[in-house]
């Protein structure tokens, strides 16, 4: 089935249970509390986004307040974007395997690789994940309460 869904960002960081992606373009960002995928492996591997970061990516800069709107910031100083970075941490909750169509509330047999893409995960799949009572229920063994609070 083809997908008409775009990745935004890109693994920088892995483990079994998080993964950290740096964002190419804030305007394409999905919301806090989305449900997200990564391809690999023969593995897609799906979570929920638990925290998004902007910040300056050189330690020798700091960020000032220039008292103007973005829009103007853009026309008047463009370079400064340059040094923004915008990262979101996943929840790596469910998975599934190329060679069966179940999707898994067990981790992962391997973190997502670096450098791989992370989409949005298509409406399909949050359904199958948000009306299964064992998927769902696992969003509360691998999610802080409070973070599964604010999703």
């Amino acid at each position: 089935m083809a997908t008409n869904i775009t990745p935004f960002a890109e693994v920088i960081e892995s483990s079994l249970k998080l993964i950290t992606a740096l964002c190419w373009d804030d305007a394409s960002l999905p919301h806090f509390g989305s449900i997200v995928e990564v391809v690999y492996n023969n593995f897609t591997s799906y979570g929920i986004i638990t925290e998004i970061t902007a910040k300056i990516s050189d330690d020798q800069r700091t960020p000032f307040a220039f008292k103007k709107s973005l829009d103007v910031l853009r026309q008047e100083q463009p370079q400064i974007f340059a040094f923004m970075q915008t990262t979101c941490t996943v929840s790596m909750i469910w998975h599934k395997s190329a060679h069966s169509p179940v999707i898994s509330s067990r981790t992962a047999p391997t973190p997502a690789p670096l450098h791989s893409f992370v989409q949005l995960a298509p409406r399909t799949i949050w359904k199958e994940i948000l009306m299964t009572s064992e998927l769902l229920f696992a969003i509360t063994e691998h999610i802080s309460p409070t973070a599964a609070d604010d999703c």
